[in-house]
């Protein structure tokens, strides 16, 4: 969804500004949208990319500490939120090995087979791989050696197209919120507006309500738990 479609959503057919005639105000309030709606929502609704990713190319002078250079993610001045999954590349080494090999030692072979598998478990730290992400960008990896992982990040989203259909309406309802708190912020001192074509009688009772509307949706992001189906996708921009 472009910017053109968002703004004709929420400033004409949401709260019905074209009787108000403040499309002056719609380049600020663009930018409060890009600014402050458009990261806060990323929090709750995140945009997921994974990469392919070497730790040993990327040390720092900590151990199990690497810095984060995602070509990909410096290019578009992508801002990293936090790291919602590590997963270690195919192979021996690989998560999806161990995930998927459970043989069921039926014969001489698969116990053997399966006493190396486990040894292989053992010798990787399978059981004991862990990571956090060090703001600003860092990652902190146990467990997975110096051979390439899979990170999947959350980040804020580079613009309001990028944002999937199946959480557009949760975005439009938090940027009518803070339109009203902008606008009621911006017009609270003045009772009419004088303009070439006269003066317009203000009536902000539409807009007053901004910031508690602003809470109880915040409120409700937090516990309801809206799941985001845009994770489910992620695999397909590496």
């Amino acid at each position: 969804m472009n910017i053109n479609t968002i703004l004709d959503i929420l400033l004409n057919q949401r709260l019905g500004l074209v009787e108000y005639k403040l499309d002056y105000l719609y380049p600020e309030i663009h930018r409060n949208l890009l600014t402050n709606t458009l990261p806060i929502f990323s929090q709750y609704f995140p945009y997921y990319r994974r990469f392919l990713y070497n730790p040993s190319q990327n040390k720092s002078d900590v151990e199990n500490e690497y810095y984060l250079n995602i070509p990909e993610i410096d290019a578009n001045k992508l801002k990293i939120i936090s790291i919602a999954d590590v997963r270690a590349k195919s192979g021996v080494e690989g998560n999806s090995f161990m995930d998927t090999y459970r043989p069921f030692a039926l014969t001489i072979e698969d116990v053997l087979v399966n006493s190396a598998a486990t040894n292989i478990a053992s010798l990787s730290n399978y059981s004991y791989r862990s990571f956090k992400f060090i703001p600003p960008n860092k990652v902190r990896l146990k467990g997975f050696g110096e051979y390439d992982v899979y990170i999947t990040f959350k980040l804020v989203y580079p613009s309001f197209s990028a944002i999937p259909d199946s959480v557009v309406e949760q975005f439009l309802d938090l940027a009518e919120c803070d339109i009203k708190i902008f606008i009621y912020n911006k017009l609270k001192h003045y009772d009419q507006l004088t303009m070439p074509i006269g003066n317009i009688d203000l009536k902000l009772g539409i807009f007053e309500n901004g910031e508690s509307e602003r809470k109880e949706l915040i409120d409700r992001f937090n516990t309801k738990g809206y799941p985001n189906k845009a994770i489910k996708f992620y695999h397909r921009y590496e």
